[in-house]
């Protein structure tokens, strides 16, 4: 289920993402308009069902925002660790293959270094913007949309794969043994997140996207 969109014809004006780094806001409506744009950008790319997106970047809402406009037109994010070597990076890159690569300033040297062209994830939101908004009829929940590497501690890392269900299942599977209420959120020491099970839910995201 597409819960951004589902959330912006329930609660339209509720605020749906936060990003701390920049001081930016979306409401449900507003982020569900930044998807439909993202994913007309990539259909205009030439993005077709299966292809890899590639992201090289610090944590960001564009991130978010990338992988629902993949899983909306049924191509696979890949969001890249920022802090691996060129050589390991060049591995992966080998691996997945990917179609387009997007990277923030920071990351756009290395890709650079590794000969790849790679579109800048600053201005996404403002690029996206003239793009006609596109829904195109949802994939099915088992369609892979998401593929995570491993650290490859035990060898050349790999690419799992994760479909909407999978990640539907992980969100409720935490929010049942994280003990989520709806008033303090996770009650379970030592966690990252603070979670509200109620119409106002905000979690807030300190790992990177690419960890596993």
């Amino acid at each position: 289920m597409d819960f951004v969109r589902l959330h912006a014809r329930l609660h339209p004006q509720r605020p749906a993402v936060s990003d701390l780094s920049s001081g930016r806001r979306w409401s449900f409506r507003e982020f569900d308009a930044f998807i439909g744009g993202c994913a007309a950008e990539l259909l205009g790319s030439g993005v077709a069902v299966g292809d890899r997106v590639a992201c090289l970047s610090r944590n960001r809402a564009e991130i978010v925002a990338l992988h629902h406009a993949c899983a909306r037109i049924g191509a696979i994010f890949v969001p890249l660790n920022w802090r691996l070597s060129e050589s390991e990076l060049q591995v992966l890159i080998d691996d997945c293959e990917p179609k387009v690569l997007y990277a923030d300033v920071a990351a756009a040297a290395a890709a650079d270094a590794l000969g790849l062209d790679s579109r800048s994830i600053a201005d996404l939101d403002e690029r996206s913007r003239p793009c006609a908004t596109v829904s195109p009829p949802p994939p099915p929940v088992d369609v892979a949309s998401l593929m995570l590497y491993t650290s490859g501690t035990t060898g050349r890392p790999k690419g799992v794969l994760l479909s909407e269900r999978n990640l539907a299942e992980t969100a409720i599977n935490f929010a049942i043994l994280g003990e989520v209420d709806s008033l303090w959120g996770c009650r379970h020491r030592g966690c990252n997140a603070a979670w509200w099970a109620n119409p106002q839910s905000r979690s807030q995201r300190v790992s990177p996207v690419s960890f596993s």
